[in-house]
């Protein structure tokens, strides 16, 4: 089973996409508001298999996010 991280900060958008991967047979590890928040909970050592996230973010983006995951945590595919 995959586990998946979520990071978006509309809220609704958000759960709504927890929802649905979850009735599709997902785990949703967490959710983030925000791209710092993401990489806070990344370093907690809680690690999802696959990361969705917006682009458009506050504190951190999506981009600025993904450079951080690709150097970081290599193995996460986003």
């Amino acid at each position: 089973m995959t586990t998946i991280a979520l990071a978006d900060d509309h809220v609704l958008l958000r759960r709504g996409l927890a929802s649905l991967v979850q009735n599709l047979g997902y785990t949703v590890l967490f959710e983030a508001d925000n791209g710092q928040e993401l990489i806070d909970k990344l370093q907690t050592g809680t690690e999802p298999e696959l990361v969705l996230m917006d682009i458009n973010m506050p504190v951190k983006d999506g981009y600025e996010t993904t450079r951080w995951i690709r150097e970081n945590k290599p193995f996460i595919r986003v």
